[in-house]
C-alpha cells in the first residue's frame, strides 16, 4: 500500500482538521470573504444575531494597514460561536447587496507550523 518517495516507503493519509483541546470551548470563529469596504457596524450587526459579542478583529496587512479580506468574531459564550458555524456560508446584506462570506471556528495556533509569514487564506482555516 505504501508509495516510494526519495527511496523511502511511506504511508500517506489524508490530513485531518486539528481537534480542540478536551472540554474546550471555542468563542471565536473566522469569517472569510469579507470586503474591505464592509463596515463594521453592518459585520457586527449580523454577528450579534447569534449572540453577544465580546470582540471584532479587522484584520489588517501590517505594511499598508489596509484590511485584508478576513476577520475574527469572538463571542461571549461558546453557544453563539457554536451557532454561527452551523452554516458554512452566510449572506451579509449591505448597502442592498448580498456579500457571501465562509464562517469556520477559529482554533488557537499552537505554533507556526504550515504557516508562512503569518500568510493564508479561507482554505487554511480560521487560526489566530
Amino acid at each position: 500500500n505504501g508509495h516510494i518517495l526519495d527511496g523511502k516507503t511511506i504511508d500517506p493519509k489524508p490530513a485531518q482538521k486539528p481537534a480542540p483541546p478536551e472540554g474546550a470551548k471555542i468563542t471565536k470563529v473566522f469569517v472569510g470573504g469579507v470586503p474591505p469596504e464592509m463596515e463594521e457596524d453592518v459585520i457586527r450587526d449580523y454577528f450579534s444575531q447569534f449572540g453577544s459579542i465580546a470582540d471584532l478583529a479587522l484584520v489588517t496587512d501590517p505594511q499598508t494597514k489596509a484590511r485584508r479580506g478576513f476577520i475574527f468574531v469572538e463571542y461571549e459564550k461558546s453557544e453563539s460561536a457554536d451557532k454561527a458555524v452551523e452554516k458554512t456560508f452566510h449572506d451579509i446584506d449591505a448597502d442592498g447587496a448580498k456579500t457571501r462570506v465562509e464562517v469556520k471556528r477559529a482554533y488557537p495556533r499552537e505554533n507556526n507550523s504550515g504557516r508562512q509569514g503569518g500568510r493564508g487564506d479561507s482554505r487554511s482555516g480560521g487560526q489566530w
